[in-house]
């Protein structure tokens, strides 16, 4: 079987998504994707506490993330960090940069 190879701007944030919430699910690490930001999350000695976010406003915030990655050429990279309840805790940002910090 051949695979289409898309380029970076044929995928939309969606379609994305659609692939990394299906390779999580294969792969059975969780369920569901929880977005998550650097406001969203304390790492203290060997505990991490998570805020629940707005999944709506947290998606907004990672599509334009996405978006931006594309117009800068070079794309976001997604971190599962742990699970909450069913969840992947997931942390974006993009692979250029050279300091570790999130869109």
């Amino acid at each position: 079987m051949v695979e289409e190879i898309k380029t970076l701007k044929a995928i939309t944030f969606q379609e994305a998504q659609a692939h990394f919430r299906q390779w999580v699910t294969d792969e059975r690490i969780a369920s569901q994707l929880l977005w998550l930001f650097r406001e969203d999350v304390i790492f203290l000695f060997d505990r991490v506490f998570v805020r629940k976010p707005s999944q709506e406003e947290n998606e907004g915030r990672m599509e334009e993330c996405y978006q931006l990655g594309q117009e800068r050429g070079f794309g976001l990279n997604l971190h599962g960090f742990c699970r909450l309840d069913s969840m992947l805790c997931t942390w974006p940002y993009p692979k250029t940069m050279r300091k570790r910090k999130a869109c």
